[in-house]
């Protein structure tokens, strides 16, 4: 995704004379700050019900939870967020590793240990995790503005290394919610770097006057140099390679540290972000837009790391609701109640705000039920999991799914495997890197140099998209950029596999009828010869509404179409 600057003052002009205005207005100067602020934060009772009698086949009897704030419970209960600073080790009721926790106690006696912390990093947990399980060469932490701001939380954290490793010893189920706030760290790390902000100055910044400078020193960055949001996102998709390495090594910590048989979960998480847009009558925001992208990628990290072991499960949450509604503006945001109360209750702007704006964003106590009930619900299925009816051991496979016969077909012929242990998620979209990862493992993995794109961060897809440009299977959107992490399209696919025909010296004759699709005259001009190829050996069918040329790929159908050209194209 490449973003554009162009647009961020020219649609909305009246926003101009605002900023021009700001000092007589300061409600409109925080409402701007934020945008700011995002960057400079934390992304970070109710009665259950929740009935434990639908959950008494699982078994678990001993409970340990590792997270940031949404896993600890921050924002259901204002007088906690604010006598416990860090909320290292407290269990917060309504959170929903608290309503998990209650049905194992209640079903099974269990005993649960809870190991968040309101701001943890999954860097954070590798670092405690390494000193606790006594390791020669422990991870070293970076040291950069996030860990800095608060270096107490940090050693609470890291004398906890033992308690906690003992604690997951003991338990036969974990479940770990973390990274949300490496993204965070990252984004400002990139921005720093790419001179957005100045982290001095931010650290400076004391009361409306100097918001109103530091606001103006931003925009004045980006008026002056309008590739600057665009180095952004590159040099944030580079840094995210350091989150991938520590995801990776805390499941493998968590898998050597609990007992052979204990389930490990790990959990995404719901696009906290999407919908808020910093200026109003706009729908462009670059930073939250920014975390977006880092939330997918992030889950997706997530799922392959649990895909690796046989009893680590990945439970995706997409549907978790937030304290702020899909839509809200910073404007609308200032208005809730608590907010403008805290900066005036002597928090300080930054603080107040800062606080305020997250508390929106973190689940609310319907949001923690969900994502109990997602839990459980998973826990449920893998007390009834069986390979008898599909020979598959995913759950979320039947045997009278349209796409039942073609995941087989991929997963027996070890084209691609499940998203964990005992999902295969056939609707979640196929990104491009997976997309050619497939081809690749196809072709028996073979090595190759590696191609010119720079935004190949991850080393589990850069081989393979590395091998497919080599032959001419892939182009990327431009010499330098390929997509790795963006979902791919139908037409798209269509594309890549009609190179890839070539690449096999299959027949590519495209002699398709693509007229009797409604929606044929949607499909790109780059791809009208690939999918008129597509459709005349079968590869591409289409849907119930059409081709769909523009609309995401998921699972199931990358693994239909995997089926149709093996058995089609010759």
């Amino acid at each position: 995704m490449t973003v554009k600057t162009t647009g961020l003052f020219s649609d909305s002009p009246e926003w101009i004379m605002r900023i021009a205005h700001m000092k007589k207005r300061t409600k409109t100067a925080l409402s701007i700050l934020l945008c700011i602020i995002m960057v400079f934060g934390i992304m970070g009772s109710t009665a259950m019900a929740l009935n434990a009698e639908d959950y008494k086949s699982i078994p678990y009897h001993c409970y340990t939870y590792l997270g940031d704030s949404i896993t600890w419970g921050y924002g259901l209960h204002e007088d906690i967020d604010r006598t416990d600073k860090f909320s290292v080790g407290r269990r917060v009721p309504g959170s929903y590793t608290d309503l998990v926790g209650r049905v194992l106690e209640e079903n099974n006696g269990a005993t649960v240990y809870a190991a968040a912390s309101s701001g943890a990093r999954i860097s954070d947990y590798r670092y405690l995790l390494e000193r606790g399980m006594g390791l020669e060469d422990p991870y070293v932490k970076r040291k950069d503005w996030y860990g800095e701001r608060h270096p107490e939380r940090t050693e609470q954290l890291l004398q906890m290394g033992p308690k906690i490793c003992e604690e997951v010893r003991q338990s036969d189920l974990v479940t770990i919610q973390a990274g949300i706030n490496d993204i965070t760290a990252t984004v400002v790390n990139a921005a720093s770097a790419t001179g957005l902000v100045d982290l001095v100055k931010l650290q400076e910044i004391s009361g409306v006057e100097g918001v109103l400078d530091y606001v103006a020193y931003a925009l004045g960055n980006v008026m002056q140099d309008p590739n600057i949001v665009g180095r952004l996102t590159d040099t944030f998709m580079q840094e995210a390679s350091g989150i991938r390495e520590n995801i990776e090594a805390v499941v493998d910590h968590l898998v050597s540290v609990a007992p052979s048989d204990a389930v490990i979960m790990v959990l995404g998480y719901h696009q906290a972000v999407s919908g808020l847009r910093v200026i109003p009558g706009s729908g462009y925001s670059v930073i939250f837009d920014l975390v977006d992208r880092g939330i997918d990628l992030f889950n997706n990290i997530y799922r392959d790391a649990a895909a690796k072991y046989d009893n680590v499960v990945y439970v995706d949450v997409p549907d978790a609701t937030s304290i702020f509604s899909a839509g809200t503006t910073v404007i609308d945001a200032l208005d809730i109640p608590g907010i403008v109360s805290r900066v005036s209750s002597g928090e300080g702007v930054v603080d107040g705000v800062t606080k305020g704006i997250l508390i929106g964003l973190h689940p609310d106590a319907n949001g923690h039920e969900y994502m109990a009930g997602r839990v459980l619900d998973t826990l449920n299925e893998l007390q009834g999991t069986s390979k008898e009816d599909t020979g598959m051991p995913f759950t979320d496979v039947k045997s009278g799914d349209w796409f039942c016969p073609y995941v087989k077909y991929v997963y027996d012929n070890g084209l691609f495997s499940g998203t964990s242990a005992t999902t295969f998620e056939p609707n979640t979209a196929m990104t491009r890197g997976m997309f050619v990862t497939v081809l690749w493992a196809k072709e028996g993995k073979p090595q190759s140099g590696k191609a010119g794109f720079e935004d190949l961060s991850a080393d589990w897809y850069r081989t393979a998209v590395s091998w497919a440009a080599a032959n001419g299977i892939v182009g990327g959107y431009s010499f330098d950029r390929f997509g790795p992490e963006d979902p791919i399209t139908r037409e798209q696919m269509a594309s890549i596999m009609y190179s890839y025909a070539h690449f096999k010296g299959y027949d590519v004759a495209e002699n398709g009828d693509l007229s009797r699709f409604s929606d044929a005259g949607s499909v790109s001009s780059y791809a009208e010869t690939a999918m008129r190829w597509a459709v005349s050996h079968n590869v591409i069918s289409g849907t119930d509404q059409g081709l769909e040329p523009k609309s995401t790929a998921t699972r199931a159908q990358v693994a239909a179409v995997m089926n149709a050209f093996d058995s089609s194209v010759k």
